[in-house]
């Protein structure tokens, strides 16, 4: 990359980066825009901040966009178990709502 010109409004902390002296991730900030389709002003709203902490946000994404989607990528197997092991969960308290209703029913 580029030399980088620094950004106002962000910091990094635990090597996260956030909006200053918030706990706001540039993360959730790039999440609710790109993939929820979020506007700009929805994102000041839910989170209380100006539109230079937004589009700072966004700038320090798409700065650093590589670096969160090999993020993503590394998670995902991570995120793919959860997901199955929650389906499997769920469907063992199915079939078990389901017995009891039918022992609810026989009684």
């Amino acid at each position: 990359m580029a030399s980088e010109a620094p950004i106002n409004h962000i910091e990094i902390v635990d090597g996260k980066a956030y909006i200053q002296g918030r706990k706001v991730k540039v993360r959730m900030i790039a999440g609710m825009v790109i993939e929820a389709g979020a506007t700009i002003q929805q994102v000041m709203d839910h989170y209380h901040l100006s539109p230079a902490e937004v589009h700072a946000a966004l700038a320090y994404y798409y700065d650093h966009q590589a670096e969160y989607e090999a993020e993503d990528r590394a998670l995902q197997p991570l995120i793919e178990q959860v997901q199955a092991e929650s389906e499997v969960r769920l469907t063992r308290l199915r079939a078990r709502l389901e017995s009891i209703k039918r022992n609810d029913d026989e009684a």
